[in-house]
């Protein structure tokens, strides 16, 4: 049996922060929403593992853009004793007018973990605050995580996003 048993009913969670980049809301929306620069975001986080874009296609509407893709995250399960590796299948619906970025994705091979993110951008002239709200569902005990290690690596990750401003 899997150390993270989906049998159980699942349990919401929310997390939200925002952070302010130095840096033109035309620099920072492309960086932090488009496909080319993917990967580069999802590792700033120290629990990713592995990616793999698997597509992008135009959007419902002409402003959009649907990019899919996989990622792997390791995830303590018992302190630092336990870790396992979690498997993701997201589709991100990039909105270009909106200066939005609306992600859902799913645990892959029955770990039951769900999240919805939303990624805003607003210009505050040479600078841009990102904001992002996650609302997820996961089974009971894995949702004490998301309250805990998972709030405080999905603040010190977007923490790092100016990283991506000065990378190149």
């Amino acid at each position: 049996m899997h150390a993270l048993d989906e049998r159980r009913a699942p349990v919401k969670f929310e997390i939200s922060h925002a952070t302010t980049l130095d840096a033109p809301i035309d620099e920072v929306f492309p960086l932090l929403a488009r496909a080319p620069d993917l990967e580069r975001v999802l590792a700033l986080s120290p629990m990713l593992r592995s990616f793999r874009l698997l597509e992008t296609r135009p959007g419902p509407t002409p402003s959009t853009e649907v990019i899919v893709f996989e990622f792997v995250e390791e995830v303590p399960v018992l302190g630092p004793w336990g870790r396992t590796r979690i498997p993701m299948r997201c589709e991100q619906i990039v909105d270009a007018d909106a200066n939005r970025v609306d992600y859902r994705s799913h645990s892959l091979r029955g770990v039951g973990i769900t999240v919805h993110k939303e990624r805003t951008f607003e210009s505050l002239g040479a600078a841009t605050r990102v904001s992002e709200t996650v609302h997820g569902e996961a089974p009971p005990g894995i949702h004490l995580l998301a309250r805990r290690s998972a709030r405080r690596q999905h603040v010190l990750h977007m923490e790092r996003y100016g990283e991506l401003l000065t990378a190149d």
